[in-house]
């Protein structure tokens, strides 16, 4: 679906108010009939265009963190994503960095074993 300018958002929804069926809006312009439905919604507010994000320019990841996680992606030959993501969870644990995102490798920690009888 191509981006749509706010005004020709609007168009679409006046067409609406002037008689025409979502379903037939939505054909001819390639935009969903609920995409469609929530622009109506947004233009009786009086704000069509999106509301910027809250954290929009803020970094949720510790400036501390930021080297170790340049320096893990540049490695030759490429490390993987899942590679990268491990590392850093134990280099914040390591830090003292507390987050949900830091998932605990611990090799005490329990890990799902399938039994005998277990179907998996």
């Amino acid at each position: 679906m191509a981006h749509l300018s706010d005004r020709q958002k609007a168009e679409l929804v006046c067409q609406h108010l002037d008689g025409v069926p979502w379903t037939r809006i939505a054909e001819h312009s390639g935009v969903t009939v609920r995409t469609l439905q929530r622009w109506a919604a947004r233009t009786g507010a009086g704000q069509l265009a999106r509301p910027p994000r809250r954290d929009k320019g803020a970094s949720r990841i510790p400036t501390e963190l930021v080297p170790a996680i340049e320096a893990l992606a540049v490695r030759r030959p490429a490390p993987t994503i899942a590679y990268i993501h491990r590392r850093v969870g134990d280099i914040a644990r390591d830090r003292g960095f507390a987050s949900s995102r830091v998932h605990d490798r611990s090799p005490n920690r329990a890990r799902y074993r399938p039994g005998p009888d277990s179907s998996r």
